[in-house]
């Protein structure tokens, strides 16, 4: 098992905005966002991610899981783990550990 001084939701929240933009681009999201959605010419899902984004910033949580420490040759270990987790079947929708590799490599 692979351990990290970092802890749980400090790697999720690294990844949080990555993992929006994710679902942004494989059409999921749909009404998140909404609020701000004139103000960004009705991109509503891009004006949700824009928004995490700039709080997150704003709160201090690092953008990058390698700023936390997390190896790149880790990331398919990381992948394995995360979808074997008991949290995973409680998803609103499937994936696979491609799929998480993928969103992983896009927060590193």
């Amino acid at each position: 098992m692979l351990r990290y001084s970092s802890r749980r939701g400090q790697c999720a929240a690294a990844a949080l905005c990555d993992a929006i933009q994710h679902e942004v681009v494989a059409g999921q999201v749909r009404r998140c966002g909404s609020r701000h959605g004139r103000r960004y010419g009705g991109h509503a899902a891009q004006a949700a991610v824009d928004a995490v984004r700039t709080l997150a910033v704003r709160v201090g949580i690092p953008q990058r899981l390698s700023s936390l420490g997390v190896r790149e040759e880790d990331l398919p270990r990381l992948a394995a783990s995360a979808l074997a987790d008991v949290c995973t079947p409680g998803n609103p929708r499937d994936t696979s550990a491609e799929e998480i590799l993928a969103l992983y490599r896009e927060a590193f």
